[in-house]
Protein backbone atom coordinates (compact mmCIF):
# COMPACT_ATOMS: atom_id res chain seq x y z
CA UNK A 1 0.00 0.00 0.00
CA UNK A 2 0.88 3.34 -0.54
CA UNK A 3 3.01 5.01 -3.43
CA UNK A 4 1.26 4.57 -6.42
CA UNK A 5 -0.16 7.72 -7.85
CA UNK A 6 -2.72 6.19 -10.79
CA UNK A 7 -5.08 4.28 -11.78
CA UNK A 8 -4.02 2.53 -15.41
CA UNK A 9 -6.38 3.80 -18.39
CA UNK A 10 -8.68 0.38 -19.38
CA UNK A 11 -8.72 2.28 -22.95
CA UNK A 12 -6.78 0.85 -25.70
CA UNK A 13 -5.98 -3.06 -24.51
CA UNK A 14 -3.65 -2.33 -22.07
CA UNK A 15 -2.63 -5.20 -20.71
CA UNK A 16 -2.28 -3.53 -17.12
CA UNK A 17 -5.57 -1.74 -17.12
CA UNK A 18 -7.45 -1.10 -13.98
CA UNK A 19 -4.57 -1.55 -11.92
CA UNK A 20 -2.86 1.00 -9.51
CA UNK A 21 0.30 2.53 -11.05
CA UNK A 22 2.90 5.19 -10.74
CA UNK A 23 2.47 7.46 -13.51
CA UNK A 24 4.04 10.52 -15.27
CA UNK A 25 7.16 11.61 -16.85
CA UNK A 26 10.14 13.25 -15.43
CA UNK A 27 13.27 14.29 -17.09
CA UNK A 28 15.18 12.86 -13.60
CA UNK A 29 14.95 10.14 -10.89
CA UNK A 30 11.85 9.93 -8.67
CA UNK A 31 11.98 9.00 -5.05
CA UNK A 32 8.80 7.16 -4.06
CA UNK A 33 7.80 4.87 -0.77
CA UNK A 34 5.79 2.39 -0.35
CA UNK A 35 4.87 0.82 2.82
CA UNK A 36 4.24 -2.71 3.38
CA UNK A 37 1.84 -4.46 5.29
CA UNK A 38 2.38 -5.79 8.89
CA UNK A 39 1.75 -9.03 7.82
CA UNK A 40 4.89 -8.97 5.19
CA UNK A 41 6.90 -9.21 8.74
CA UNK A 42 9.52 -11.97 9.20
CA UNK A 43 8.13 -13.01 5.84
CA UNK A 44 9.99 -13.83 2.46
CA UNK A 45 8.47 -10.88 -0.34
CA UNK A 46 9.21 -10.57 -3.87
CA UNK A 47 9.41 -7.69 -5.41
CA UNK A 48 8.29 -7.34 -9.46
CA UNK A 49 7.96 -3.98 -11.79
CA UNK A 50 5.98 -4.55 -14.96
CA UNK A 51 5.42 -1.99 -17.86
CA UNK A 52 2.48 -2.06 -20.15
CA UNK A 53 1.92 -0.04 -23.62
CA UNK A 54 -1.76 0.29 -24.92
CA UNK A 55 -2.45 0.17 -28.79
CA UNK A 56 -1.78 4.37 -29.36
CA UNK A 57 0.83 4.56 -27.27
CA UNK A 58 4.20 3.17 -26.61
CA UNK A 59 7.29 4.28 -25.04
CA UNK A 60 10.35 2.58 -23.64
CA UNK A 61 9.11 2.16 -20.26
CA UNK A 62 10.67 3.82 -16.97
CA UNK A 63 14.35 3.32 -15.32
CA UNK A 64 14.68 1.66 -12.18
CA UNK A 65 17.49 2.34 -9.42
CA UNK A 66 18.54 1.76 -5.79
CA UNK A 67 15.80 -0.10 -4.47
CA UNK A 68 16.34 0.19 -0.52
CA UNK A 69 14.28 -1.94 2.02
CA UNK A 70 14.04 -0.49 5.53
CA UNK A 71 12.42 -0.70 9.01
CA UNK A 72 10.48 2.43 9.71
CA UNK A 73 10.63 0.95 13.43
CA UNK A 74 11.87 3.53 15.90
CA UNK A 75 15.64 2.50 17.47
CA UNK A 76 16.44 2.59 20.84
CA UNK A 77 19.99 3.14 22.67
CA UNK A 78 21.02 -0.10 24.33
CA UNK A 79 23.28 1.57 26.37
CA UNK A 80 22.21 5.19 27.44
CA UNK A 81 24.65 7.56 28.12
CA UNK A 82 26.04 7.30 32.15
CA UNK A 83 25.84 10.26 34.49
CA UNK A 84 28.87 11.37 36.29
CA UNK A 85 29.88 14.14 38.94
CA UNK A 86 33.20 15.37 38.01
CA UNK A 87 34.42 18.34 40.02
CA UNK A 88 38.03 20.14 40.00
CA UNK A 89 39.68 22.27 42.16
CA UNK A 90 42.78 24.72 42.16
CA UNK A 91 44.66 26.37 45.01
CA UNK A 92 48.42 27.41 45.65
CA UNK A 93 48.44 28.50 49.33
CA UNK A 94 49.31 31.97 48.36
CA UNK A 95 47.52 35.40 47.79
CA UNK A 96 50.49 36.61 45.82
CA UNK A 97 52.98 35.47 43.36
CA UNK A 98 56.76 36.12 44.26
CA UNK A 99 58.34 37.75 40.73
CA UNK A 100 60.87 35.37 38.89
CA UNK A 101 60.79 32.65 41.41
CA UNK A 102 58.76 29.60 41.16
CA UNK A 103 55.37 28.72 42.81
CA UNK A 104 53.46 25.21 43.36
CA UNK A 105 50.30 24.65 42.34
CA UNK A 106 47.77 21.76 43.25
CA UNK A 107 45.08 20.72 41.34
CA UNK A 108 42.77 18.22 42.03
CA UNK A 109 40.06 16.13 39.91
CA UNK A 110 37.63 13.76 41.73
CA UNK A 111 34.79 11.80 41.02
CA UNK A 112 31.99 12.52 43.11
CA UNK A 113 28.98 10.81 42.03
CA UNK A 114 28.17 7.25 41.99
CA UNK A 115 29.34 6.04 38.58
CA UNK A 116 33.26 5.12 37.19
CA UNK A 117 34.62 6.91 34.74
CA UNK A 118 37.66 6.43 32.40
CA UNK A 119 39.86 8.70 30.42
CA UNK A 120 37.70 11.92 32.18
CA UNK A 121 39.68 15.04 30.55
CA UNK A 122 42.37 17.92 32.51
CA UNK A 123 43.04 20.35 31.09
CA UNK A 124 45.61 23.24 32.50
CA UNK A 125 46.78 25.66 30.43
CA UNK A 126 49.85 27.82 31.58
CA UNK A 127 48.24 31.19 32.35
CA UNK A 128 49.70 34.90 31.48
CA UNK A 129 52.39 36.10 34.01
CA UNK A 130 53.47 32.71 34.17
CA UNK A 131 56.83 31.57 31.93
CA UNK A 132 55.90 27.64 31.88
CA UNK A 133 54.95 24.73 34.65
CA UNK A 134 58.94 23.43 34.67
CA UNK A 135 57.35 19.85 35.89
CA UNK A 136 54.14 18.42 37.02
CA UNK A 137 52.81 15.28 38.54
CA UNK A 138 49.70 12.99 39.06
CA UNK A 139 48.75 10.80 41.63
CA UNK A 140 45.31 8.88 42.16
CA UNK A 141 43.66 7.49 45.31
CA UNK A 142 42.32 4.22 44.99
CA UNK A 143 42.49 2.10 42.03
CA UNK A 144 42.15 5.36 39.94
CA UNK A 145 45.17 6.02 37.24
CA UNK A 146 46.45 8.79 35.64
CA UNK A 147 47.33 8.19 31.75
CA UNK A 148 50.64 10.35 32.31
CA UNK A 149 52.49 10.33 35.88
CA UNK A 150 54.41 13.27 35.16
CA UNK A 151 55.54 15.96 32.20
CA UNK A 152 55.93 19.58 31.45
CA UNK A 153 54.45 22.40 30.29
CA UNK A 154 50.61 22.74 29.59
CA UNK A 155 48.59 19.57 31.19
CA UNK A 156 46.27 17.88 28.12
CA UNK A 157 45.97 14.46 30.49
CA UNK A 158 43.20 11.79 31.20
CA UNK A 159 42.32 10.25 34.57
CA UNK A 160 40.30 7.20 35.13
CA UNK A 161 38.27 7.27 38.74
CA UNK A 162 35.85 4.94 40.36
CA UNK A 163 33.08 6.23 42.67
CA UNK A 164 34.81 8.25 44.93
CA UNK A 165 38.05 8.66 43.60
CA UNK A 166 40.51 11.41 42.99
CA UNK A 167 43.73 12.58 40.80
CA UNK A 168 45.90 15.35 42.07
CA UNK A 169 48.37 17.14 40.04
CA UNK A 170 51.54 18.81 41.79
CA UNK A 171 52.46 21.58 39.65
CA UNK A 172 55.94 23.78 39.68
CA UNK A 173 55.11 26.96 38.02
CA UNK A 174 57.78 29.39 37.00
CA UNK A 175 56.33 32.83 37.74
CA UNK A 176 57.07 35.80 35.04
CA UNK A 177 58.79 39.25 36.11
CA UNK A 178 55.74 41.64 35.15
CA UNK A 179 53.38 42.39 38.01
CA UNK A 180 49.96 41.48 37.15
CA UNK A 181 47.15 39.34 38.17
CA UNK A 182 47.54 35.94 37.49
CA UNK A 183 44.02 33.60 36.57
CA UNK A 184 45.18 29.93 37.02
CA UNK A 185 42.73 27.83 35.69
CA UNK A 186 41.96 23.92 34.93
CA UNK A 187 39.34 22.19 34.04
CA UNK A 188 37.89 18.65 34.21
CA UNK A 189 35.25 16.91 31.44
CA UNK A 190 33.81 13.42 31.16
CA UNK A 191 35.18 10.87 28.10
CA UNK A 192 32.56 11.03 24.88
CA UNK A 193 29.64 8.63 25.84
CA UNK A 194 29.16 10.41 29.53
CA UNK A 195 27.22 13.44 31.23
CA UNK A 196 28.21 15.17 34.10
CA UNK A 197 25.55 15.73 35.91
CA UNK A 198 26.31 19.06 37.92
CA UNK A 199 29.02 20.78 35.54
CA UNK A 200 29.12 23.93 37.68
CA UNK A 201 32.17 22.90 39.52
CA UNK A 202 33.94 21.24 36.27
CA UNK A 203 36.54 24.38 35.72
CA UNK A 204 38.52 26.34 39.28
CA UNK A 205 40.30 28.89 38.66
CA UNK A 206 43.07 30.55 41.70
CA UNK A 207 43.78 34.05 41.40
CA UNK A 208 47.15 35.98 42.34
CA UNK A 209 48.97 38.90 42.14
CA UNK A 210 52.81 39.05 41.05
CA UNK A 211 54.15 41.17 43.45
CA UNK A 212 58.33 42.15 43.17
CA UNK A 213 58.46 40.94 47.09
CA UNK A 214 56.65 38.41 48.79
CA UNK A 215 57.97 36.90 52.10
CA UNK A 216 56.47 36.26 55.34
CA UNK A 217 53.90 38.52 54.85
CA UNK A 218 51.55 36.17 52.23
CA UNK A 219 50.70 33.37 55.06
CA UNK A 220 47.19 32.53 53.86
CA UNK A 221 44.67 29.96 55.10
CA UNK A 222 45.07 26.23 53.71
CA UNK A 223 41.76 26.50 51.83
CA UNK A 224 43.60 29.45 49.55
Amino acid sequence: TGGYTRTVSTCCSNPLGGRQAWSGNSATYQDVDALLPASASGQNAQFRWRVGSDSTVSKTGYWLDDVQLVSSLPSCATSPPTNVDLAVTARNQRVNLPEGQSVVYTVNASNTGATSTTNARVLVPVPAGLSDFSSWTCTATGSGSCTTASGSGAIDATVSLAAGESATFSITADVGTNEQMVDFTATVTPPLGQIDSNTLDNTATDSDQIVLFANGFDDVPPNE
